[in-house]
């Protein structure tokens, strides 16, 4: 899926990763609209998933661009074990990191920790606070 802009076509965020993860040579979980514009990838076995969300440099937020979340489904509730942000447009560089951090969690099934790890490597990434004691999480 591409968007349109002063008669250019740009590729969005989830085309992009998935050729890249295409010309590595696997597949990521399929995406759904999943209600105030974000994105979120089905869950997988391991009962993980991501999600995707537009950021306007207004209201609550002062960057424009996107925001990925990586959660955890635990007994019906969602917990939140990593989050960054990325350029509102995919450029190669951020792409693939992307790409590494998404397939990590979603498709190698890394632990919260190493994940928590890795994203604290990313640029943009975001603090998340740790959950209540007693919640397990993934290890």
């Amino acid at each position: 899926m591409t968007t349109m802009n002063d008669g250019r076509q740009k590729q969005t965020w989830l085309s992009a990763l998935a050729e890249a993860a295409k010309e590595q040579g696997f597949e990521l979980p399929t995406y759904d609209v999943y209600g105030m514009g974000s994105l979120r990838s089905v869950t997988t076995l391991g009962n993980r998933f991501v999600t995707l969300k537009r950021l306007l440099r207004r209201g609550k937020s002062e960057f424009d661009g996107v925001e990925w979340a990586l959660w955890q489904q635990l007994d019906e509730q969602p917990l939140l074990v990593a989050c960054f942000r990325d350029a509102l447009e995919p450029k190669h560089e951020s792409v693939e990191l992307t790409l590494k951090l998404v397939k990590g969690w979603l498709v190698d099934e890394w632990s919260a920790d190493e994940t928590r790890r890795a994203v604290a490597g990313n640029p943009g990434t975001q603090s998340v606070q740790p959950p209540p004691v007693g919640v397990a999480v993934a290890h």
